[in-house]
């Protein structure tokens, strides 16, 4: 007797403990589906990943302790306590996680629908997106314990997200749906009913969120908490990409090649004088980083659907390949790289790039990977036939005999693409083009080679070459240009040189990567290869070319030949030692901007100038506002009918049951009745009856259902009849006094009806 007995409880723990383990596995699936789905509107960003484990502690930490009695409030005051640590070690950091958040969703919204929001003003650090990450993950999880118990809120929590995502062009991957979906599933296998009140904790999850972000806007912060926070977003950024570069941070690239570690393994069966593989592209200045050109600026000022109407020609990613095929050159080679501890975020190809089988396309700011993408990759590029200040025009660029029309469409494409390179690359802001202006003492040019050897001269005058440079401060441009640094490495220059290209009027943008040099004057040899440390890293300046794309041009001294030029002569003089040799009698010729015709370009123009205010035609405004109020509309319509149309099933399929006989029927009849009951308690004649249902009634009903359970009776109509009015008259007890949004739960969530 002891043995079964012992037997008996070892097999309900070994029940217990497998219905906890399948429960917090499906609540961590949830949650991590319901948080990936949230965050899917935003490109991607480690930081929000890596908060994603602090969620999955928190649903753990309570499914442990699941049978203590203050378990869960434990756990949610650990998860407050977490909150207010976080928010009140550095509210500015939250702030700008927060608006970091959105801008980063309102960058994807204008890529992917074109719309040319703007964006909040926010530092968006590693450090910052994780803080707020980390708060929304857990605040999610803990709700998610509570709501995923009942599927429908699940469902009701996370579907709006979804079709939102949908709605904005945003759709998830197919694999986080398909999560979604098998989620749904599990859930409702396992777990049964539905609590409004759980419903009510996703918006408390929101609520909080809103509450915690109010102070943000009256600290602050603290330089030692900065300080701190950037060098955990930094060891997150190195742990996740591998650490190789400064990227732009100008105040870290001091010693950026002092390392001897492989980086790069590459295969080629041809070479040039130097390779440049590129990574980090730069275009915006500020104090003393780099950031990427920002997104809006690739949707406004007409430049909506640009890259995608310019990329069907091959521009701006293999813009030299698609010129130099034009001009009939065969000098093509293959390239295979390795990438062994580089950045991973970048896919490393040089700027004369052919073809290419992985990476994406990064708008007109190279090749960019994924954490999926391969770490090895081929590719064909083209081996520019001079360095990059002396390339020259075509002469079809020129002029229109014997152009073929390709040539034609190329010069439309390009003609496009450079407007939006002028409109975006040349600008500086008024300090730093002070002080540019105060060391170039009036000089000017035209030509981008007179330019570059200018820029080159007043290097090798001031500065000296060093890998572990002068430290800068909060503005570069002060600071190099007015006398502070005399130690540069090569961030410093390809900065300085990118900021006096600019002023000089030639578009021009700083780019980082790997610069491999070949010694000896053999450019051709078969399968050579090479591998590229860290003392191969490198900066440069690259400048956009009238009809051929973006070059690198090579300012740092010891990089470049280091005979001073010779400026005897007037550098403006076309005809000087400076001209470009295949337009002897005239200045950098100008390659007309051609316009294509409207149905070509993807850009929408309207007809008529009717603008709002803010100079937005009234039509698209009208349709920006409609279009969002029509859908939310639309989709609540949608859910009324979706439960319409479940309440009118679920009375069909009772009345269906209702329609046997013997056995079935009454096993229907007090099936009915349970479930109805079940959501109050359970089929009790006593509560029914203090609700009001005849106690007579009650036991009439379970007589009729016994009989036609256990003596097969056969049901005469009258019975039927008194089932149906039993039945109704349960359902109007429950529903009673209830109040009008509880009346419609019931009738239209839970189902009671007949």
């Amino acid at each position: 007797m002891k043995k079964l007995n012992k037997a008996t409880v070892v097999n309900a723990v070994s029940k217990r403990s497998t219905k906890a383990i399948l429960s917090t596995m499906f609540i961590v699936a949830a949650f991590s589906v319901l948080y990936l789905v949230f965050i899917s509107a935003v490109p991607f960003n480690a930081a929000y990943y890596v908060a994603l484990p602090i969620g999955i502690v928190v649903i753990v930490a309570t499914a442990l302790v699941p049978d203590k009695k203050h378990a869960k409030l434990v756990v949610l005051g650990a998860v407050g306590l977490f909150t207010v640590l976080a928010v009140s070690v550095g509210f500015i950091w939250f702030k700008n996680g927060m608006l970091g958040f959105f801008n980063a969703a309102v960058r994807t919204i204008n890529g992917t629908r074109h719309a040319g929001y703007e964006l909040f003003v926010a530092d968006e650090s590693f450090g910052a997106a994780f803080l707020f990450a980390s708060v929304i993950a857990v605040w999610c999880a803990e709700f998610t314990l509570f709501a995923v118990r009942k599927p429908y809120v699940y469902f009701c929590g996370s579907a709006p997200i979804v079709l939102t995502l949908i709605f904005v062009g945003l759709m998830p991957q197919y694999y986080v749906m398909a999560l979604l979906v098998t989620v749904y599933v599990c859930l409702m296998a396992v777990h049964n009913g539905f609590t409004i009140r759980a419903l009510f904790c996703y918006l408390a999850c929101v609520a909080v969120v809103m509450a915690v972000t109010v102070p943000c806007y009256f600290y602050a912060g603290s330089k030692v908490v900065d300080d701190f926070a950037d060098t955990v977003a930094q060891a997150f950024a190195d742990a996740a990409y591998g650490k190789s570069m400064p990227s732009g941070k100008l105040a870290a690239s001091s010693g950026m090649r002092s390392s001897n570690e492989v980086r790069l393994k590459i295969t080629l069966n041809g070479l040039t004088p130097t390779l440049y593989l590129r990574g980090f592209v730069g275009s915006e200045l500020n104090g003393a980083e780099w950031s990427a050109t920002d997104k809006n600026a690739y949707v406004q000022n007409g430049y909506q659907g640009l890259m995608d109407y310019i990329a069907d020609g091959g521009l701006p990613t293999m813009q030299y390949s698609e010129y130099s095929d034009l001009c009939k050159r065969n000098n093509k080679y293959n390239v295979t790289v390795e990438n062994v501890s580089a950045d991973r975020r970048y896919i490393y190809v040089p700027y004369t790039l052919s073809s290419y089988s992985v990476g994406t396309a990064y708008y007109d700011m190279g090749l960019r990977g994924s954490v999926t993408s391969p770490t090895k990759y081929s590719y064909t590029v083209f081996a520019p036939d001079e360095s990059g200040e002396r390339v020259t025009q075509a002469p079809w660029l020129l002029s229109d005999v014997d152009r073929s029309d390709e040539m034609d469409e190329y010069i439309k494409l390009e003609g496009q693409y450079r407007a939006f390179v002028y409109d975006t690359y040349v600008g500086l802001d008024a300090d730093t083009q002070a002080a540019v202006r105060g060391v170039m003492n009036g000089f000017e040019t035209a030509s981008v080679n007179t330019a570059t050897q200018f820029i080159r001269s007043y290097f090798l005058d001031g500065f000296t070459y060093s890998d572990k440079c002068d430290e800068v401060g909060q503005s570069f441009a002060a600071d190099f240009f007015g006398g502070k640094i005399n130690r540069a490495n090569s961030a410093y220059f390809a900065s300085a040189a990118t900021c006096m290209f600019r002023a000089l009027g030639f578009a021009a943008r700083y780019a980082e990567g790997y610069a491999v040099y070949f010694d000896g004057d053999d450019e051709t040899q078969e399968d050579l290869t090479i591998t590229v440390t860290g003392n191969a890293t490198h900066a440069w300046t690259e400048v956009y070319f009238d009809g051929i794309g973006w070059l690198p041009i090579e300012i740092t001294p010891t990089f470049f030949s280091e005979q001073a030029p010779d400026f005897s002569v007037d550098p403006n003089d076309p005809s000087g030692t400076d001209a470009r040799p295949s337009t002897p009698s005239q200045q950098e010729p100008e390659i007309p901007v051609e316009t294509p015709p409207t149905p070509d370009v993807p850009i929408v123009v309207p007809t008529e100038p009717t603008t709002n205010g803010n100079g937005t035609p009234a039509l698209l405004t009208a349709l920006k506002v409609m279009v969002p109020i029509a859908s939310i509309a639309l989709f609540f319509v949608l859910i009324v009918l979706l439960f319409v149309v479940r309440r009118n099933l679920v009375r069909i399929k009772r009345r269906k049951l209702l329609e046997a006989d013997g056995v079935e029927y009454g096993r229907a009849a007090y099936r009915i009745v349970e479930q109805d009951c079940k959501h109050f308690g359970g089929f009790d004649g006593a509560m029914l009856a203090q609700l009001g249902v005849a106690d007579g009634g009650t036991a009439r009903f379970i007589r009729l259902t016994e009989r036609c359970v256990y003596g097969v009776h056969y049901v005469s109509d009258n019975e039927r009849a008194f089932v149906l009015w039993y039945i109704k008259a349960v359902q109007e007890a429950l529903t009673k006094n209830c109040g009008f949004f509880k009346s419609l739960y019931y009738k239209y969530v839970l189902c009671l009806v007949i």
